[in-house]
């Protein structure tokens, strides 16, 4: 049936102040539906024979947003707030709400508040105790995209991948690329690291007969790596009558410690040359 909301109102109470309930002021407040002359913005001008209803949309789902004049924020220590909701028409009595759902945001905005996807919702609603390993990956990653505490983490990892080209790496003769150098130290090892391209291009050396070295087709300039540092990039441009297509190649590193120089090599990848 429908219902009559004459009233919402909230208050907050704050750790310091245990026992007062500081009221909140409302600058408006939306619906879903609005029944002809009961719209939602009666149920917070205080008079009983007003209100916020909506027939004929009885037994639907319908929704509210209260907006506060200003940002609640609890103290450290968190805060309580408490909700009163009226049904006190003197016309029609009894007109109350059924089941009903509380929802706070932290967006100044609702709208701006993300909508959880329907397959996170059927998650939602498998007990805890049941959900399947997937279900459990699937929930996690959802709320590392959400979580207002992981904010600077999601950015460091924007910042981190507009840094890194897409692979397969493809650049147009005689222009400029980058290969990501990412080095994982270990805490015995704090010195420069040389970084260089290394690998074979189709067909072999018409002087040696030998496979032709990718350094013929590339002009690459050799990266150092600074003490302590963990990333950095590889530049290279294919020459003009490099060869087209894709070859695979690797990073070589060199690094010494003491009077030992140690070398090692990336997994293999795939770089591709077009005309343009």
């Amino acid at each position: 049936g429908n219902f009559l909301l004459t009233r919402f109102a909230a208050g907050v109470t704050q750790p310091a102040a245990a026992g007062t309930v500081a009221p909140i002021a409302f600058r408006n407040a939306q619906a879903s539906f609005e029944q002809a002359n009961y719209p939602i913005a009666a149920a917070l001008d205080d008079k009983p024979d007003t209100g916020w209803a909506v027939s004929p949309m009885m037994g639907r789902p319908a929704s509210a947003t209260f907006f506060p004049k200003v940002p609640i924020v609890a103290a450290d220590g968190g805060a309580r707030l408490t909700f009163t909701l009226e049904f006190n028409s003197p016309a029609y009595a009894g007109f109350s709400l059924g089941r009903f759902r509380l929802w706070v945001l932290g967006a100044a905005d609702p709208a701006s508040a993300p909508n959880i996807p329907a397959e996170v919702q059927d998650i939602l609603k498998v007990a805890d105790a049941n959900r399947t390993p997937e279900q459990r990956v699937e929930l996690a990653a959802y709320y590392r995209s959400i979580s207002p505490a992981l904010e600077p983490t999601r950015q460091r990892l924007a910042e981190l991948r507009a840094r890194v080209p897409q692979m397969p790496i493809v650049v147009a003769r005689n222009r400029g690329g980058a290969i990501p150098v990412p080095v994982n130290r270990s805490a015995a090892f704090a010195g420069p690291v040389q970084v260089t391209l290394e690998g074979f291009s189709a067909g072999r050396d018409p002087q040696t007969r030998q496979p032709t070295p990718v350094a013929k087709n590339f002009d690459v300039t050799p990266l150092t790596l600074a003490p302590d540092a963990a990333f950095g990039k590889l530049a290279f441009k294919p020459r003009n009558n490099s060869e087209l297509g894709t070859r695979m190649v690797v990073l070589r590193a060199e690094a010494k410690i003491g009077d030992d120089t140690y070398v090692q090599y990336s997994p293999a990848f795939p770089i591709t040359v077009t005309e343009k």
